[in-house]
């Protein structure tokens, strides 16, 4: 991306939320990394980054294993309160097939995400039309679980072994690069000031 195009992504001077959004991202957030991750049609990028750049780790194999171990306990009602915010799913499946849905998906692409540094969007079609089928209760509720623990036994395998990614994001690059966006959007806003008519 080019530095005005950059800058200018940061909207009426909101600089210091993406200072802080990169803080967040090299943290290894799920969410948040896949902003620079390189999609199958298109890459997916809400925030000013590219593939390859400084954010992208394998530490966020952790975060995807602790999410999926949270979300079957809750299936099973061995982690807090069973999850009830759509009880007419309950009702008719037997479980929230949608929370399922979520859980088993951000497995699915959290696999490809540590093994390739990429996000195929749309997913591949086999993986969404079986992710369909669970949502609309064609799959059991031990299906469901089958599918988070194989995809838990993956994300492990991974995290013991090297991968693509790196280690650990690169935190002198990100401060580097958000100092670089802090005084180029400043240095931008001054031009304006003198050149708008």
């Amino acid at each position: 991306m080019s530095t005005q195009n950059r800058v200018e992504a940061f909207p009426q001077g909101r600089v210091h939320e993406q200072i802080a959004r990169h803080r967040f991202a090299a943290t290894s957030n799920p969410a948040v990394c896949w902003c620079g991750a390189r999609t199958g049609n298109e890459v997916h990028s809400g925030l000013p980054w590219t593939p390859g750049d400084g954010f992208m780790s394998k530490q966020c194999a952790g975060r995807f294993i602790g999410y999926l171990c949270s979300q079957r306990d809750q299936m099973l009602g061995l982690r807090g309160k069973k999850h009830t915010n759509r009880p007419e799913l309950i009702e008719q499946y037997g479980f929230d097939t949608k929370f399922a849905y979520h859980a088993i998906r951000l497995g699915m692409q959290g696999n490809e995400y540590l093994n390739t540094g990429r996000l195929t969007l749309p997913m591949p079609e086999t993986d969404r039309k079986w992710l369909v089928e669970l949502r609309e209760g064609k799959r059991t509720k031990q299906e469901a679980l089958d599918r988070i623990d194989a995809e838990l036994d993956l994300l492990r395998r991974i995290e013991l072994h090297p991968t693509l990614l790196p280690a650990q994001a690169d935190h002198r690059w990100i401060n580097d690069y958000s100092i670089d966006t802090h005084q180029e959007w400043w240095e931008l806003r001054e031009l304006r000031k003198w050149t708008t008519p």
